[in-house]
């Protein structure tokens, strides 16, 4: 958004990750390594959307970055930081109220989001779905993004960092509130019952996130977020 158009965005923990609709991909690193990975592929003749492909990809990233960090280790650069402690912190974080509640959360938005599937599998409502189509893209990619940011959440000391996260949560949860409105007023007689349901439990959260967060909403330009809400 305004703040940050003009900077060269490095990584995601600022990012909705919807890079179909971003403005950003001139100055985003991400993109542009993406970008760069799939033209390899192509050029290559494979496919870089296979796993196998996607899979190996990573493993070269993973032996750069081991290589790099273990020279740095020597270079006594940084401390090692003792995988049990992380592992601990982990334990805590999915024992944790609030990130229970996301997870719950993005559990059940993916549940009705699979009766929506079952739905269109009928061939006689697919063309009444196709005015949803928006909405459907939206759930998919952004119902996940609310548990996966307040997770993220957890990690960072930087209070700015933390609030970008959960600004991310934030928003992505009210995108899916919109998205099942919007089935609620087509096709009420479906999934009314579950919809109802949902947008009480999403509201309840939202009021939590603003009671816990009490900044989110002033980090709506701080943030990339490529759906409007």
């Amino acid at each position: 958004m305004n703040k940050i158009s003009k900077k060269v965005i490095i990584n995601s923990s600022y990012c909705d990750g919807f890079c179909e609709r971003c403005y950003h991909q001139i100055n985003c690193k991400v993109f542009q390594e993406r970008f760069e990975y799939e033209i390899k592929c192509v050029m290559q003749g494979k496919n870089p959307q296979e796993w196998s492909q996607i899979f190996d990809e990573i493993r070269k990233k993973l032996e750069t970055i081991i290589k790099t960090e273990t020279q740095e280790i020597n270079n006594g650069y940084f401390k090692i930081v003792k995988l049990d402690k992380k592992e601990e912190k982990i334990k805590n974080i999915k024992k944790d109220d609030f990130f229970i509640k996301a997870n719950i959360l993005a559990q059940m938005i993916n549940k009705f989001l699979n009766k929506i599937f079952s739905f269109s599998a009928d061939e006689r409502r697919q063309s009444s779905l196709l005015i949803l189509k928006e909405d459907i893209e939206n759930l998919i990619h952004y119902c996940h993004l609310i548990e996966i940011k307040i997770y993220e959440s957890y990690w960072d000391k930087d209070k700015n960092i933390t609030l970008k996260n959960i600004a991310l949560g934030y928003f992505s949860l009210l995108v899916c509130e919109q998205a099942i409105k919007n089935f609620f007023d087509g096709f009420g007689e479906i999934c009314s019952i579950e919809s109802l349901f949902l947008l009480e439990k999403i509201n309840e959260f939202k009021k939590e996130i603003i009671i816990k967060f009490p900044e989110t909403l002033s980090y709506k330009d701080e943030i990339i977020f490529n759906t409007k809400v």
